[in-house]
């Protein structure tokens, strides 16, 4: 009776580490759908989440684990947004929906017009820092992904 105990608290135990170990879907998608939602000014949400991979690593002591996703988003709202690469890589600048107001235009492949309710496919990373409480997210970009379907 007493082996059985113990078997059963080290399964407990050894869950809890394995579920401590890694993001899980659903707070990786919970923090994209966030970032889409505040950064874009609720102009846009997630309508899709998948993860393609994750890779964890350890570096000076510090955990951190990336999850490559693919996904789509819905524009709330009508307006141009930036199309330009240089600044996707450097933040989800296309989540910006600039209204229309006839002194823009879309020109030269920079800026794109959105619809209202338009979707678009997406993929990027999500980076996490392990902290004391648990998993951070450190990093999210996102891109625009070129073959629209």
């Amino acid at each position: 009776m007493k082996f059985k105990n113990v078997v059963l608290l080290f399964l407990a135990f050894l869950l809890n580490v394995i579920a401590y170990s890694q993001i899980s879907i659903e707070k990786a998608q919970e923090d994209l759908a966030n970032t889409i939602f505040k950064e874009s000014k609720e102009k846009a949400k997630l309508t899709s989440f998948e993860k393609e991979d994750g890779v964890k690593k350890v570096k000076n002591d510090i955990s951190y684990y990336s999850i490559k996703f693919i996904g789509k988003i819905q524009f709330l709202k009508a307006g141009n947004i930036q199309l330009m690469p240089f600044l996707n890589s450097a933040k989800n600048s296309f989540l910006e929906v600039i209204d229309n107001n006839g002194d823009f235009y879309s020109n030269g492949g920079l800026f794109r017009l959105v619809y209202k309710d338009e979707v678009l496919n997406i993929e990027g990373n999500i980076q996490y820092i392990k902290t004391e409480n648990g998993w951070k997210a450190k990093t999210i970009l996102i891109a625009i992904k070129e073959n629209q379907k």
